[in-house]
């Protein structure tokens, strides 16, 4: 029966105020019956009306609400909200007791005797539901986790090729002003040598450079030697 009802969405309760409302038309004598038998949290159970046979039904219905609302001051809620309301106190009261625990526990207190068993299992599913979130948030952060590191390594080995080329084009530059200089040191070397043949002459370049250059005549034969320091 309970799986009947739960498949369409339907709600099986007990109800304690009841009247043969099918066999007796008097709508007065309904909503009378069924609002003196109301008392705090009943539930009250009348037949659904229809076309022709049960149109009394609704008329009585209404009378029925009238006096318990006018009359007694009561709320007049339906089975369905007063089932989602009973479920938000527990709810709630589930919550105050787990804080009421956790309090507990921040003063020392290792005793759950003032607890009840549902407000443990409510820890433990808490506790649970928490897990299962973190585990599906991790196992989701996991392709993000694999990217990060494609990129980090990415950023890495780029970056260290980048400043391989930027230091071989700053050699490659020193390496052709080295060249160049070396050239023009050459060029004014061998001028000196030529202009020292001419005139008979020694020539000692400055000891401080890289070029010391010492120049002998015998007869027609020159002698070079390039000496470094």
């Amino acid at each position: 029966m309970a799986r009947t009802l739960s498949a369409r969405g339907m709600r099986h309760v007990l109800g304690d105020c009841f009247c043969d409302d099918l066999k007796i038309p008097d709508t007065d004598w309904i909503a009378n019956t069924m609002s003196h038998q109301a008392k705090p949290g009943s539930i009250l159970i009348m037949h659904m009306p229809e076309r022709s046979r049960r149109s009394h039904l609704l008329e009585a219905l209404d009378k029925t609400l009238s006096i318990l609302v006018t009359e007694r001051k009561f709320k007049v809620v339906t089975v369905g909200e007063m089932i989602r309301r009973k479920q938000n106190q527990d709810e709630i009261s589930s919550k105050k007791n787990f804080r009421r625990l956790l309090d507990g526990n921040k003063k020392g207190h290792k005793d759950n005797a003032g607890f009840p068993e549902q407000d443990l299992w409510f820890l433990v599913v808490t506790i649970t539901v928490l897990g299962t979130i973190l585990f599906a948030a991790t196992s989701c952060l996991v392709p993000w986790r694999v990217w990060f590191f494609i990129i980090a390594l990415f950023v890495i080995f780029g970056g260290q090729i980048f400043v391989f080329l930027i230091s071989s084009s700053f050699a490659r530059t020193a390496n052709s002003r080295d060249e160049f200089l070396y050239e023009v040191d050459k060029n004014q070397t061998i001028q000196k040598l030529h202009d020292a043949a001419a005139g008979d002459e020694d020539v000692h370049e400055d000891q401080d450079k890289d070029i010391v250059v010492e120049v002998k005549l015998e007869g027609d034969a020159e002698s070079e030697h390039l000496l470094r320091s």
